[in-house]
């Protein structure tokens, strides 16, 4: 006997999505003071793809050092464009993460 769902639990079948194909995609610019400091960082960034292929509802999820780099990877998706929508669900195009590592050679 299976245990009843709870709400905040719910089991969804997961959906097999393509790969998105960008015509734009470039890197951040590492920021000038974290350079010049040596520093290094990580940033995941949560984002969907509208209509017009742009990136939307960017957002930091998780960035170290914190307030570092997240305003770098924020401002480059600005610029990011798909070569074209996801085919099928949806829910392929939303709910997308991302990470940049900002390294120094």
């Amino acid at each position: 006997m299976e245990p009843p769902e709870h709400p905040l639990f719910a089991h969804e079948e997961t959906t097999d999505c393509a790969e998105i194909e960008w015509t734009r995609r470039g890197a951040p610019r590492f920021p000038s003071t974290e350079l010049r400091r040596g520093m290094i960082g990580a940033v995941y960034v949560g984002y969907s793809v509208g209509e017009d292929l742009r990136v939307q509802d960017a957002r930091v999820l998780a960035e170290v050092p914190e307030s570092r780099f997240g305003e770098a990877s924020l401002d480059v998706m600005t610029e990011w464009r798909a070569k074209a929508l996801p085919p099928g669900d949806p829910a392929c195009r939303r709910n997308l993460v991302t990470r940049f590592t900002f390294a120094i050679d």
